[in-house]
């Protein structure tokens, strides 16, 4: 869901200042409030929880700004990772994508050989594919690289960990809070002024 839609869809939005320089804001699907499909967010001594639709997050570490740092144009999930403290799932789904592991493997060995693979290793490039990347669980899958790396002569340790964690894609749920989460920040201002006219 982009900014626009969010927009859209939160058409109730409360803002309150609290003592101690806490801010919440609720955001709710219409004006019946009703506690789904409503998210509360609470920014509280360099943190923001998040709660409700999509989950529960605690967002903040080592964020100098927490009122600034997460506005902008685009979400940065990798980078904000960082920020999780802590989350009712995991931010990352369990399992590899293994159509990104055969591309991110292709790419890594294809850099590591200068493009040029011989007979013998596009026989072992396609042993692999055809046989190994059959299971997403992570295990199985750093296995099987780290096979194929050894059949090439290649050190397999951090390159096969490198790929099995970028071959698991974001939680949905997720990527669905980080977009709040900058909606928010990037309106959270104009909601303040507007709140404080209404005193």
């Amino acid at each position: 869901m982009n900014k626009k839609q969010l927009a859209e869809f939160y058409k109730e939005i409360e803002v309150k200042r609290l003592d101690g320089g806490i801010i919440v804001v609720n955001l709710w699907k219409d004006s019946e409030r009703e506690p789904y499909n409503a998210i509360r967010l609470m920014f509280a001594y360099g943190k923001i929880i998040y709660t409700g639709d999509m989950g529960h997050y605690i967002f903040g570490r080592n964020v100098n700004n927490i009122f600034t740092f997460y506005k902008g144009d685009e979400i940065n999930p990798e980078y904000w990772r960082e920020k999780v403290f802590c989350a009712d799932r995991p931010v990352r789904n369990e399992e590899c994508d293994l159509s990104k592991v055969v591309e991110l493997a292709k790419r890594d060995i294809e850099e590591y050989f200068g493009g040029e693979l011989t007979e013998e290793q596009e026989q072992i490039w396609e042993d692999f594919c055809d046989f190994s990347v059959s299971d997403s669980n992570p295990v199985r899958v750093y296995d099987d690289l780290e096979r194929l790396y050894e059949e090439l002569g290649v050190d397999p340790c951090e390159r096969a960990a490198s790929i099995v964690e970028q071959s698991r894609d974001y939680d949905c749920r997720y990527i669905y809070a980080c977009e709040v989460l900058q909606w928010v920040s990037n309106n959270l201002d104009e909601w303040l002024e507007k709140e404080q006219c209404q005193k």
